[in-house]
């Protein structure tokens, strides 16, 4: 016991009564017991009952300190009291009780409840303007798509192989000889592209009708290319 003082404090309430309190020899196998037993009772008896009433004057305060040296413990009973007792490596114990009010209980209810009111709050606050932002992201997305819609975005590259145009020239551009070429050629592709899209179309509105599928283009009976333009290899 080389301390010269001895400190009880409760984290929470106040101190409501000693339940024990004692010396643990310095020869004990286990130090850290804190709890009177055989091992312990030799130096329970010259404590001085001095030190027990100091510490009954702790009851009520959330901490208290009491001296905590070989002399306060014991006293006048220093002398009777044994080496292992009166010794530095000697430990003092105090058992106590922490006991909270019921006002303080309350209070305590109060703030838990109004911290989990105000947890709920933020996240809810949280979710609201992440919604807002998903949301608003998704328009600002569609305005941007409409403002910079360009030709390009309707466009797909085709390429005509000499043999497809060989074919044209000897099964189709035969039968119009006064027309140019390039002109009539045009012509073709886009009757037989618009041909091709409106089946594939016609085709889609039928799986959505047996779906049950809304779709934005179901009175749309056509589809027509808009320009088809050349570009030549001869670079």
């Amino acid at each position: 016991m080389d301390v010269t003082e001895t400190s009880l404090i409760c984290p929470f309430g106040e101190i409501g009564n000693i339940k024990d309190f004692g010396v643990t020899p310095a020869d004990a196998k286990k130090t850290d017991s804190c709890i009177n037993n055989e091992h312990t009772e030799e130096c329970l008896k010259p404590i001085s009952p001095h030190f027990g009433q100091e510490l009954q004057k702790c009851i009520g305060k959330a901490e208290c300190s009491l001296k905590g040296s070989q002399e306060f413990v014991f006293a006048e009973n220093l002398n009777s009291a044994s080496k292992v007792c009166n010794s530095d490596e000697a430990v003092l114990f105090v058992q106590f009780s922490c006991i909270q009010s019921v006002d303080l209980l309350i209070n305590k209810r109060k703030d838990a409840l109004l911290t989990s009111c105000l947890s709920i709050f933020v996240a809810m606050a949280y979710l609201i303007a992440i919604y807002y932002l998903k949301e608003n992201s998704k328009l600002t997305n569609i305005e941007w798509d409409v403002a910079t819609v360009t030709a390009g975005d309707f466009s797909v590259e085709y390429t005509i192989t000499p043999e497809m145009y060989g074919e044209f020239i000897e099964n189709h551009f035969s039968k119009h000889p006064n027309d140019s070429p390039g002109f009539h050629f045009k012509l073709f592709l886009k009757e037989q592209v618009e041909a091709i899209c409106t089946d594939e179309f016609k085709r889609k509105k039928q799986q959505d009708a047996l779906m049950g599928r809304e779709a934005n283009d179901k009175d749309l009976e056509k589809i027509e290319i808009a320009e088809i333009t050349f570009a030549y290899n001869n670079s």
